[in-house]
């Protein structure tokens, strides 16, 4: 699917989206978010082309307390 229809559908969708997932946003750049805002992204799993993506991250701050 190219990159513009899935971002049609992921406008379209977001609505019902938000109420069901409990606040998620389908049509927001997640990790670039994290990443601007301090986070390390420690893993990351990505399915589906890019459309499912599973990881974690830890606060930029934290990582000199890491053993």
């Amino acid at each position: 699917m190219p990159q513009h229809s899935l971002a049609t559908l992921q406008n379209f969708f977001n609505p019902v989206w938000k109420k069901v997932c409990d606040g998620c946003h389908l049509n927001r750049d997640t990790l670039t978010i994290a990443k601007n805002n301090g986070y390390r992204i420690t893993s990351l799993e990505v399915h589906m082309k890019g459309l499912v993506i599973f990881g974690s991250m830890i606060p930029s701050s934290s990582l000199k307390y890491m053993v």
